[in-house]
Order: C-alpha cells, then sequence, then structure tokens
C-alpha cells in the first residue's frame, strides 16, 4: 500500500509534479493499493474553500479519487500512533511526512 499526503496529492492533482504523477500511474497500473488519510482530504477540502478555483479543484480531486484511491479513516489509536511517529521522527531530524512516491 501507498499511503499518500497532502503535499503529494496537491502536485499530483495540480500537474506540478509530472514525475509524481507518471510514478503514480505506474503504481495503479501494477494494481498497487493507494490510500489517502482522511485528514489530508480534510486539508484539501479546507485549501478548497478558500480557493477562488473552488469548483475547478474539486473535479480535479474528484477525478483523482475516481482513480481508485482508498480514502483511510483516522481513528483515536491512529492519533495515538502518528503522535508518536511524528516525535521520534522530529528527535531524529527526519521530516513529518513520509511518502514512497
Amino acid at each position: 500500500m501507498i499511503c499518500l499526503d497532502t503535499n503529494i496529492v496537491i502536485g499530483i492533482v495540480n500537474g506540478r509534479s509530472p514525475s509524481l504523477r507518471h510514478r503514480l500511474g505506474e503504481q495503479v497500473r501494477a494494481g498497487t493499493s493507494i490510500a489517502l488519510p482522511v485528514v489530508a482530504l480534510f486539508e484539501m477540502r479546507y485549501g478548497f474553500a478558500k480557493s477562488g478555483r473552488r469548483e475547478h479543484n474539486e473535479r480535479l480531486l474528484q477525478r483523482f479519487l475516481g482513480l481508485g484511491i482508498d480514502v483511510l479513516p483516522f481513528e483515536t489509536d491512529d492519533a495515538m500512533h502518528a503522535g508518536e511517529i511524528r516525535a521520534e521522527l522530529e528527535s531524529a531530524g527526519t521530516q513529518s511526512a513520509i511518502t514512497t512516491i
């Protein structure tokens, strides 16, 4: 499974990163499960609500999700684990966003 973050999805959806779009397409064609945490979906929708191109961005996002992207829920246990992981990454001087694409 590949779990995408907000910045990766924005780069793919708005076309600013053709290499990411290409790599995602390869993974989709290979049958790799692609997921988006619901928190990232919230961040994107919040940005769209403030945007002058809201409808355009929503259409792009719906087309993206239509590729078979699973939206992952965020539960209490997830918050606990995410907090621990982020603290470990921060103390190690590593970025908090982890991507595989």
